[in-house]
């Protein structure tokens, strides 16, 4: 299997895992604690909402994220649950085409491979809905092989991450910690976080 397509089936992995946490959150405290420091619920949810379903939806057609998308409190809307669906669907069929992977994103020095964009909309992807699921009371249920997938992602990207103060300090996990929980203690989360 190619890259590529490695990254998409992983990519619709994440979109499953994540569109059960965002279907299964009920009643939402939008001022809890999050796993991620500074934040509350609603800056956490929106930032999840826009980071997966709408940046990969637009990075695929070569969209800029524009402020009707990164200014926006999407859960303040009645439908958003129904409309995070519907473009995280979008934004799959979108990456479902090989040419998306093709070339670069972005211009001038803000430009990187496709495929290198979509490997971190994975992780955004995964790493926060695994941060709503957790501060939202919800366990954060997924394939065994996306656990897999995305722990190499995460080793070779975490130093870079780090630089940008978007992964913490790795957390200790015990031997024998899976995939899932290895990927997120190397991106500064503790698996075993509670509000």
């Amino acid at each position: 299997m190619s890259d590529d397509k490695k990254t998409h089936e992983l990519l619709k992995l994440a979109a499953a895992s994540a569109s059960r946490v965002v279907a299964g959150a009920g009643e939402i405290d939008f001022g809890r604690p999050t796993p991620s420091p500074g934040w509350d619920v609603r800056e956490l949810a929106n930032h999840f909402i826009v980071w997966s379903a709408y940046a990969l939806e637009r990075r695929g057609l070569r969209q800029e994220l524009g402020e009707d998308v990164t200014g926006r409190d999407f859960v303040g809307e009645a439908d958003w649950r129904a409309e995070y669906e519907t473009t995280m669907d979008h934004a799959l069929e979108v990456w479902s085409d090989p040419k998306t992977f093709e070339g670069e994103i972005g211009t001038g020095h803000s430009a990187m491979a496709a495929g290198d964009i979509a490997t971190m909309l994975l992780l955004e992807t995964v790493l926060h809905s695994w941060d709503f699921a957790k501060a939202t009371g919800q366990d954060y249920v997924t394939d065994p092989a996306l656990g897999e997938g995305v722990l190499p992602l995460v080793e070779q990207w975490a130093e870079m991450y780090r630089q940008y103060d978007g992964f913490g300090e790795p957390v200790e996990v015990p031997a024998g910690a899976s995939a899932m929980d290895r990927a997120l203690a190397l991106s500064g989360r503790d698996p075993n976080w509670t509000p």
